[in-house]
């Protein structure tokens, strides 16, 4: 057996039994090995395609994948995936080919001694929650182990293995070493503070629950029901918490930040009482008005990370460091006297229920084109008794969809958060299909299509049950909305030339469909959910439709921009 076949032996011992690769020379041999012993092989026709649909496939079923790639251009095309799950906290395991040890041995100062070399250990040093070379056998199996365990653990990340040619076709002779689980610290719960934390709750008047990605897990969901229900609390969420509950329920108002829902946004601003559940509060969530966020709020943060609880951007007054789900569940063993609890002054509540049923988001004047807003609303009623994903990239789409689809327990959100990757929505599309063999609804702009269309082919190649709401504007749009409102024009951005769609998926054998205005969109989704096969919708909006309203760099949270259109 060779060290390639060890590795991958390893990797179905872990459960896994499919990879995410682009091919190339010095991921050969894996590649092989996954053959070999049955490890089922996804290919993609790039290495940033691969990386995003292992992404997709880990936010669908929460549990760690393998991406491969070659060395040089391999490992430098993955970076970007690299990133996107570093920043949103996804276990992804990048296996990158390198150049033999011998090679790497005499590098010293040279610039490259072998072909397709890079210094893949520096290039990932930052955005990856650990990796390493390759360089000999000696207790590989448990290093191996230890790394997968460890993208797992506490707050997940990417791990990276730089894997030498050489390395992997060696006869392995390494030791057989038993793998000892790592027994991480288990937080103790303090009853005191979550005592302190039950009684500040009973005594405010207005308290708010936001969630973040931390807590945007199914096994969270019921537990997060009965939270919001023993103590009364009105629901935000980050962009990235959007699902964790049920957004047509009476008590959500939204998410809150940058592109957030005017209710929310008031909640948040409003407020006397905050629990946070795995949420950083950055900048696009909080504004850079930090002083002014939640001004009038006792706040208390739950967080995995105890970096995030010690550098927090604004002031919080109690810090918990605790998976959301261990705090969910000690809390909720709290007894109170009360079993509903009651506000006496319900005149937040209603100034909340009268600005959600304002209903200010994206108004938009014209009926020339396709209403986004009404598009969105129509797909979600369509699909609304399905269990199914919804995938985005990133722009005003990507806003227009958080802002307008209905999510629950059985609609998952994929997009991308921290990073914000223009090109995430296809290929991640495809990973949660792969995954959930139910339907997948990609919501993608004419601008965000274009970074991964190569994985158009992808798609029908498996014949996936995809379903691509294609937003074309022609125009860069939420780049070209800040060029407009910070500079007065947008040179770069305001003609945005793409290719005929229609010829487009033919060549890629998509079924294909047109809606240029509000009054074909009955019509022509009528039969979508009935059709289990990929199509791709085009969906014409009006030019000059904006995000609306926004809150901009130096409002407070209760102070949006709207567009003048």
């Amino acid at each position: 057996m060779n060290t390639a076949e060890k590795f991958v032996r390893i990797l179905r011992k872990n459960q896994i039994k499919e990879v995410f690769i682009y091919p190339g020379g010095t991921i050969a041999p894996i590649i092989n090995a996954c053959e070999k012993f049955k490890v089922k092989i996804h290919t993609f026709k790039s290495e940033q395609g691969a990386g995003y649909a292992a992404i997709g496939a880990y936010k669908t079923t929460k549990k760690p994948q393998i991406l491969m790639v070659t060395s040089g251009p391999g490992v430098t095309n993955a970076l970007t995936p690299l990133a996107d799950a570093f920043y949103d906290s996804i276990p992804l395991f990048l296996v990158a080919g390198q150049i033999s040890t011998d090679e790497l041995s005499k590098r010293k100062k040279v610039r490259q001694r072998g072909f397709q070399e890079v210094p893949t250990l520096d290039l990932v040093n930052k955005i990856s929650k650990d990796h390493t070379l390759i360089n000999n056998t000696h207790n590989f199996e448990r290093k191996v182990e230890d790394l997968i365990e460890k993208s797992n653990s506490g707050r997940p990340g990417p791990i990276v293995i730089d894997f030498p040619m050489n390395i992997q076709k060696s006869i392995f002779s390494g030791k057989k070493t038993k793998f000892k689980k790592t027994q991480t610290k288990k937080i103790k719960t303090n009853k005191k503070v979550l005592n302190q934390i039950n009684n500040k709750i009973l005594n405010s008047k207005k308290p708010l629950l936001l969630l973040g990605n931390g807590a945007n897990d199914q096994k969270n969901f019921e537990l997060i029901k009965r939270l919001v229900s023993k103590y009364n609390f009105q629901v935000v969420t980050s962009l990235l918490g959007v699902g964790a509950y049920n957004t047509d329920s009476i008590n959500y108002h939204g998410y809150i930040g940058h592109t957030g829902h005017v209710a929310a946004n008031f909640a948040a601003y409003t407020c006397d009482f905050l629990l946070v559940l795995g949420s950083r509060l950055d900048l696009r969530q909080t504004g850079t008005e930090v002083k002014k966020f939640c001004p009038e709020a006792y706040k208390v943060m739950i967080d995995i990370d105890k970096i995030e609880l010690k550098f927090p951007r604004v002031k919080i007054n109690i810090k918990v460091n605790q998976k959301v789900n261990s705090f969910l569940i000690n809390f909720l063993k709290i007894k109170n006297n009360k079993k509903k609890i009651t506000r006496n002054d319900n005149t937040w509540l209603n100034y909340l229920i009268e600005k959600k049923d304002l209903n200010l988001e994206d108004k938009f004047k014209t009926n020339k084109f396709v209403n986004p807003k009404k598009f969105i609303k129509k797909i979600s009623k369509k699909f609304k008794n399905k269990t199914h994903s919804v995938v985005t990239g990133v722009g005003i789409h990507q806003q227009w969809t958080a802002r307008h689809y209905d999510f629950n327990k059985n609609v998952f959100f994929l997009t991308s958060g921290g990073h914000g990757t223009m090109g995430f929505d296809i290929p991640s599309s495809i990973g949660a299909s792969i995954k959930t063999k139910k339907p997948v609804l990609c919501f993608v702009g004419d601008g965000s299509i274009m970074m991964n269309i190569q994985e158009l082919k992808t798609i029908s190649e498996k014949k996936l049950n995809i379903k691509i709401f294609l937003f074309n504007n022609e125009r860069l749009g939420i780049v070209s909305q800040f060029q407009k409102i910070t500079f007065g024009k947008d040179p770069t951005t305001k003609m945005f030339k793409t290719p005929n769609f229609k010829t487009l998926s033919k060549s890629f054998d998509l079924k294909y469909t047109k809606i240029v205005n509000n009054k074909e969109i009955d019509k022509k989704i009528k039969n979508i959910s009935k059709f289990l096969g990929p199509e791709l919708i085009e969906v014409k909006i009006d030019y000059k439709a904006d995000v609306s309203p926004m809150l901009l760099a130096g409002y407070k949270m209760n102070e949006m921009w709207y567009s003048k259109y």
